[in-house]
């Protein structure tokens, strides 16, 4: 399931033009496809404008805060302000916080606990070779 808000949705559509999505918004969020890809560039867009930032930096390299907290925390409330939040807070960054987003982050915690993620190991490279056959 794909949660999006048409504001999002219409950013993602003009950032990348190239990609086709669909212009309607309702028909976009029902066509499973369409709705997945928005997602993925959307959350490909919000790490890369949260991880070029000092703020953020700073609360990966002291730990005060992990990607997967900052990625989930930005994709459910407005991840331009979590670099504020990080500032003002310090440790304490996800008491400012919207209160739904809290509550988010509280169950992808629980999940997390409940259900390890695994990092997933490297594919070495594939070699193809072409063998000639003969006729």
């Amino acid at each position: 399931m794909v949660q999006m808000i048409p504001w999002a949705y219409n950013l993602e559509r003009t950032r990348h033009p190239g990609v086709g999505l669909m212009p309607d918004f309702v028909t976009a969020m029902r066509t499973h496809a369409n709705a997945l890809q928005a997602m993925l560039l959307y959350m490909q867009d919000t790490w890369n404008e949260l991880s070029a930032n000092e703020d953020v930096k700073f609360a990966l390299n002291t730990k005060i805060a992990t990607p997967s907290e900052l990625l989930a925390a930005g994709y459910n409330s407005n991840a331009a302000k979590l670099p504020g939040y990080i500032r003002r807070g310090g440790d304490d960054w996800k008491i400012l916080i919207p209160r739904e987003t809290q509550m988010y982050l509280q169950i992808y915690k629980s999940l997390e606990t409940l259900v390890p993620m695994k990092m997933r190991p490297t594919v070495p490279a594939v070699q193809t070779t072409v063998q000639k056959t003969e006729n």
